[in-house]
C-alpha cells in the first residue's frame, strides 16, 4: 500500500512564517495505511509506512497555512437540529481501526465511502479505484465543474496528478454547493473511495480551496452549538459523526473544555499534552510548566498514537509486564527518527491516562483495550502507543489517534472566523 511522503523534515524546522505561500507542486494527505498483517499481527514495514503517512500530514504546516478565503453560503449561525451520519469500521484483515462515512457528491447524488479524518482538512475522491469501492463519475453530475487546474501529489515511491473540481457535497444533514475538492485516479486504500478532512481551515490546501468543514461552519450548518461530534467504538456498532450538536453517545457527561493551540496558524485540532498518569492516577511524566508540553494532534485518521519517548516510557512502565520490544529507525525526508515499540500483556487490566495543560490535571484514562492491538502472541500484544521525539517549529509534537478516541467521545467546536476560540470537549465513550 502506498504511503505519502514528506516534503521537509519535521524536527527542529526553522521558524518560517505561518502564512508563507504554498509551494508547488504539493502532495495530498490522508488515507493512512494499516499497521497490521491480515492475521492482526503488527508488521514493522507497515508501521513505518503508517508513520510516514501520518506525520506527512503535519510537517509542512508553515508553508501551507494561508489567510482564509471563505465561500459564504449563508448569513450567520442558524437554528437547526443536529444530524448524525453512521460510520463504517473499515475491514482490512484484522486491522479494524479506521472509519468511513458515505458522502454524497453531485446531481443526482453519487454515494462514496470516504475516510473521516480529523488530522487533515481536504476532500479528495477517486475516479478509477482498483480496490472495489465506488468511483466518482463527473460526467453523470449536472452540477460538476472542472476548475481547470491540476495538482501533483507526491508519494513515497511515485507521484500522481489530480484535478481540482467543484460540485455539491453532502454528508448527513449538511450540504455545500460548489465545494472544491480533488479527484484522483485511485485512493489506494481498501474500503475507501477517498478522504474527508475535518481539521481546521488554515491547513486546507490553498490550491484546492476552502475546506468542507469551513464552508459548513461559515454557512451556519454547525448550528448554535457550532460543533461536530465523533463516536468511534471498537466494534463499529453505533459509530457516528454528528453535525450541529451532541449525540446520545456522550451520555450527557461532557467534561473538560480544552482550547485548541494556535488554531489560525496550525490549522489542527492540537491540544497541549502535558501529563501521563499511571494506573492509580499518579503523574509519572509531567511536562507542566516546561517547554516539553507536546502539541497533540487529535487524529481520527491515525490507527496508532505517537507520543514523546519519555512519555511513552512512563506510560508503559505503569502497566505491569509491559516492556520496550524494539526501537525502529524511521527515515522521513531529511531526518531519521527512533520510534520505540512496546509489548503489553494481552490480559492486563492496568492502563494509563493522559493529561492536558490547563484542565486541572484531569486524568483522561484509557480503557486497557485501547492500549494494544488484539493480536496475541504468547500472551503479549503490540502496544498501539509508540514513542517518538518529533517537533514542529521547536514545539514537541504528538498524535493521539483512534486508540484515544475509542476511550473518549470527542466534541469539536470550530470557533469563529479563522477558527479563533476553537476547542474540544471529551466525555467517557460508552463501552
Amino acid at each position: 500500500m502506498r504511503s505519502f511522503a514528506a516534503l521537509a523534515p519535521l524536527a527542529l524546522m526553522a521558524s518560517a512564517s505561518l502564512v508563507d505561500a504554498l509551494p508547488s507542486p504539493v502532495r495530498i494527505e490522508g488515507v493512512v495505511p494499516s499497521v497490521t498483517n491480515a492475521d492482526g499481527s503488527v508488521n514493522d514495514e507497515l508501521l513505518k509506512a503508517n508513520m510516514e503517512a501520518t506525520f506527512a500530514k503535519y510537517e509542512d504546516l508553515a508553508e501551507r497555512s494561508s489567510p482564509l478565503k471563505v465561500k459564504k453560503r449563508g448569513a450567520g449561525k442558524c437554528k437547526r437540529a443536529s444530524s448524525s451520519v453512521p460510520l463504517t469500521l473499515v475491514e482490512d484483515g484484522n486491522a479494524r481501526t479506521l472509519y468511513t462515512a458515505n458522502v454524497k457528491i453531485g446531481t443526482p447524488a453519487q454515494t462514496l465511502p470516504v475516510l473521516i479524518d480529523t488530522g487533515s482538512s481536504d476532500l479528495f475522491v477517486q475516479t478509477n479505484g482498483k480496490t472495489g469501492t465506488a468511483n466518482f463519475n463527473s460526467a453523470a453530475s449536472s452540477t460538476f465543474t472542472n476548475e481547470g487546474r491540476n495538482v501533483t501529489l507526491y508519494f513515497v515511491s511515485d507521484a500522481v496528478t489530480g484535478k481540482v473540481v467543484t460540485d455539491t457535497v453532502s454528508l448527513g444533514g449538511v450540504s455545500v454547493p460548489n465545494q472544491s475538492f480533488l479527484v484522483v485516479e485511485d485512493a489506494n486504500a481498501a474500503g475507501t473511495s477517498g478522504n474527508l478532512g475535518l481539521s481546521l481551515a488554515a491547513q486546507a490546501n490553498k490550491q484546492i480551496g476552502t475546506s468542507f468543514l469551513e464552508n459548513v461552519r461559515a454557512s451556519g450548518q454547525l448550528g448554535e452549538l457550532n460543533k461536530f461530534a465523533l463516536y468511534v467504538p471498537r466494534d463499529g456498532n453505533r459509530a457516528e459523526l454528528t453535525f450541529g450538536g451532541i449525540s446520545s453517545a456522550s451520555n450527557g457527561r461532557l467534561i473538560s473544555k480544552i482550547q485548541v493551540m494556535y488554531p489560525a496558524q496550525l490549522g489542527r485540532w492540537a491540544i497541549p499534552l502535558s501529563i501521563i498518569f499511571d494506573n492509580n492516577g499518579n503523574a509519572v511524566w509531567d511536562a507542566t510548566g516546561t517547554n516539553q508540553i507536546a502539541a497533540a494532534f487529535v487524529d481520527s485518521g491515525s490507527s496508532v498514537s505517537y507520543i514523546p519517548r519519555a512519555a511513552a516510557k512512563a506510560a508503559h512502565k505503569a502497566i505491569p509486564g509491559a516492556f520496550k520490544s524494539n526501537t525502529t529507525r524511521v527515515a522521513l525526508n531529511g531526518g531519521v527518527y527512533d520510534v520505540d515499540q512496546y509489548l503489553v500483556p494481552c490480559d492486563t487490566t492496568a492502563s494509563f491516562g493522559l493529561g492536558f495543560d490547563g484542565v486541572r490535571r484531569r486524568n483522561f484514562r484509557l480503557d486497557p483495550r485501547d492500549t494494544r492491538f488484539p493480536y496475541n502472541e504468547n500472551g503479549m500484544c503490540q502496544s498501539s502507543w509508540l514513542g517518538v521525539d518529533i517537533a514542529y517549529n521547536g514545539i514537541p509534537a504528538s498524535i493521539i489517534g483512534v486508540p484515544f478516541l475509542r476511550s473518549w467521545y470527542g466534541v469539536f467546536n470550530a470557533g469563529s472566523s479563522n477558527n479563533m476560540g476553537a476547542y474540544i470537549m471529551f466525555s467517557p465513550a460508552p463501552q
